[in-house]
């Protein structure tokens, strides 16, 4: 695994922390906020007491009340500030994440890019080794005294081989490379590997036809 990947993983475990934790806050603010709807129930209940029934218990179970529900209080503000910075940090690392895929992915892109290069080059260099062996095959021929008409076929068959090496090699540099949705790239591609296969054919039939006479 390399280093981008395993920052990218880091960004998601830090994100997936971060998630649970505003769930957690989340919770827990919504548990002390009908904590508190609960403590002023009671609070009203004893207010509408009326002043001749209520003792000194009473007097001190409203007062603990109240003490209770300010506390409840500081502590949702608290939990509520809390979720809205666990909020932040999460928009925050969804924006790093999807900076950091982009860029993986232009990276990703390059890399492809180069990739076909190559394969280009290797091709073109296929074909070279091909008509070098070609071209060496046609000079180890011993052609007869007085054979002219032999030696014009042998030039109008090289001449014609390099053509076609050539024209191989313009075809490969000429289109961009395709990318995995371009069919239609591939499609050319593949009619020029047929193309190049029937012309090796055919210089194969060529060839044997001259042993022959």
């Amino acid at each position: 695994m390399d280093i981008q990947a395993m920052q990218s993983m880091d960004w998601l475990f830090k994100k997936e922390r971060i998630y649970l934790l505003a769930q957690f806050w989340q919770q827990r603010a919504t548990l002390a906020e009908k904590e508190v709807t609960a403590l002023k129930e009671q609070l009203s209940a004893s207010n509408q007491s009326p002043a001749d029934k209520m003792s000194g218990s009473d007097d001190i179970k409203r007062s603990s009340a109240e003490v209770e529900l300010n506390a409840k209080d500081k502590e949702i503000s608290q939990l509520i500030e809390d979720v809205q910075r666990l909020q932040s940090s999460i928009g925050k690392l969804q924006e790093n994440s999807a900076n950091q895929i982009a860029r993986l992915e232009e990276e990703l892109e390059h890399k492809r890019q180069h990739i076909c290069r190559l394969e280009a080059r290797l091709d073109s260099q296929r074909d070279y080794e091909d008509l070098k062996r070609q071209l060496s095959f046609l000079k180890s021929i011993e052609l007869p005294p007085n054979s002219e008409g032999n030696v014009k076929t042998l030039e109008s068959l090289l001449l014609e081989r390099t053509k076609v090496a050539q024209h191989q090699a313009e075809a490969l540099k000429a289109p961009p490379c395709s990318t995995p949705s371009d069919m239609h790239g591939k499609s050319r591609f593949e009619e020029r590997e047929r193309e190049r296969e029937r012309e090796r054919e055919r210089e194969r039939e060529r060839e044997r036809e001259r042993e022959r006479e």
